[in-house]
């Protein structure tokens, strides 16, 4: 007996992050906190729309992360949460 594994190229919804942060202000903190969040295992990806305010993360493949650890992960950089949405392009 031979089992297959379908192979999935769709992205999980947790794969894109958008995070609303209080308390970016300036390139430097958008910057550091770049830095710090890249650092992560599950972060392959970050990027800062400074103008918004919101962080976008896209995560490594497989990985997921629950809404209480990016909190404690922007509060650790020195930030607040505004808010999180998944599966944002």
């Amino acid at each position: 007996v031979t089992f297959l594994v379908p192979v999935c190229s769709e992205v999980s919804p947790n794969a894109r992050i958008a995070v609303d942060v209080n308390g970016l202000v300036c390139d430097f903190c958008a910057r550091s906190l770049e830095k710090f969040l890249v650092k992560q295992p599950a972060v392959a990806d970050v990027s800062v729309d400074l103008t918004n305010k919101v962080i976008d993360l896209e995560l490594v493949p497989g990985e997921t992360v629950d809404d209480d650890s990016l909190t404690q992960w922007v509060m650790d950089a020195g930030y607040a949460v505004q808010g999180i949405r998944h599966g944002e392009e």
